[in-house]
């Protein structure tokens, strides 16, 4: 539910103030409860969503709409949970209830992309929460690539403009930088008051070295919600671009940080990403969230002496291979092996296979170091005896 409805908001306010003071005897409508809910949800507050629901089941029992948000809290990893309430409300019909299903599903991607282009054929969405959780399930799915062909018919087919546009933005803001701007742009210009519209155009501009754009977005987000701490961090910010310096909040700056990477990249401008990777590694002295994206790129250009230098630099933590991503690691240990350094090669291996097992303790991660460990084993192999095929890239399946 995307909204600046103060009203709405009171409502939602009201309901939290009373569950924590521990108020007796509560009493909400159903729509209150349901726009309650939808609220909390929007701002990731699961401990209203449950009260929420609690106080739902005892006033209103035979609710099919807070039914249906009782099943889109459930895990849908949870499939016997989920399953288990899909049967007990298998006579329920609507567009929520086939969203809801088609992710207890688990289809496989091309299965996926038929039911949600299917859907797309077949339904008009009518209300805020059908939008949302199309997007969701697009999003479940990992479907960003279909969506980026078919975003235009999944806006055309919404009742809600406005809303449509702010999921769709989201869907694309990895995918299409432009097209995500443009629509937060048409949005703006729907809804002008809505400062969390400003606010993310703002951080969209700034992805996009828009920095003037980004200053005036964020002018006008300041202008609607003047004490919002979020849109002072981000006006801050722009004014430390502007300066040409880069912002000294290390955890703020790697949030914009990839995706004016990835930018570079989609445009094939490889030089300017290690450049602003490297700048910023100077500047702070080590980057664990884009670390993988740095020294990927050292290895695509072949820079076996970057990557050591990078990773034996001196940081203030005493063992910053455990902060790397696994592949950084194997990036790492086969630089060395080409440079000649075979006991470096394949102790850093051996270590980080050992630590590997150490943390990665569900089934999940241990599927994810797969492709890493069979590179780090052919390392250790390969350096174990003293040589190496140079036309044989122990990275090259993991990357793949």
């Amino acid at each position: 539910m995307m909204t600046d409805d103060p009203n709405l908001f009171d409502i939602y306010h009201r309901f939290c103030q009373e569950i924590k003071s521990g108020t007796k005897d509560l009493y909400y409508d159903e729509d209150d409860l349901v726009i309650i809910f939808d609220l909390a949800s929007d701002v990731n507050d699961s401990y209203a969503q449950l009260e929420a629901l609690m106080l739902g089941r005892r006033l209103y029992p035979d609710s099919e709409e807070l039914a249906l948000r009782e099943g889109l809290m459930i895990n849908p990893d949870d499939e016997k949970a989920l399953n288990a309430f899909l049967e007990t409300h298998s006579s329920r019909k609507g567009v929520l209830w086939d969203i809801l299903r088609l992710k207890a599903a688990h289809l496989n991607p091309l299965e996926a992309i038929s039911a949600l282009d299917k859907m797309l054929d077949e339904v008009r969405f009518t209300d805020d929460e059908e939008i949302i959780q199309y997007a969701n399930l697009v999003a479940f799915y990992e479907a960003h690539n279909w969506f980026a062909s078919n975003y235009e018919r999944f806006i055309d087919k919404c009742e809600y403009r406005d809303t449509a546009l702010n999921e769709a933005s989201l869907l694309l803001e990895d995918i299409d930088l432009s097209v995500s701007i443009s629509l937060l742009e048409e949005l703006s210009r729907i809804d002008p008051f809505n400062a969390d519209t400003w606010l993310k155009l703002s951080e969209l501009y700034l992805y996009a070295h828009r920095i003037e754009d980004a200053s005036s977005a964020i002018g006008y987000a300041a202008a609607i919600r003047p004490e919002d701490t979020a849109i002072t961090e981000i006006s801050t910010q722009i004014d430390r671009y502007k300066e040409g310096q880069l912002p000294t909040d290390t955890a703020s700056e790697e949030t914009t940080l990839t995706p004016r990477v990835n930018d570079l990249m989609l445009n094939n401008d490889t030089v300017g990403a290690l450049k602003l990777l490297q700048e910023y590694e100077a500047s702070y002295g080590g980057v664990y969230h884009n670390a993988y994206l740095l020294i990927q790129l050292l290895y695509n250009r072949g820079d076996i002496k970057g990557i050591i230098d990078y990773m034996e630099r001196q940081r203030p933590d005493d063992a910053p291979e455990l902060r790397m991503d696994p592949l950084s690691l194997a990036m790492y240990a086969a630089a060395l092996l080409r440079a000649g350094r075979y006991q470096d090669a394949a102790s850093t291996a051996k270590q980080y296979l050992v630590d590997a097992d150490t943390v990665s303790t569900s089934l999940l991660e241990k599927m994810g170091l797969a492709g890493t460990k069979i590179a780090l084993n052919y390392i250790i192999t390969a350096a174990d005896r003293g040589e190496w095929n140079p036309d044989d890239d122990p990275i090259v399946e993991s990357l793949k």
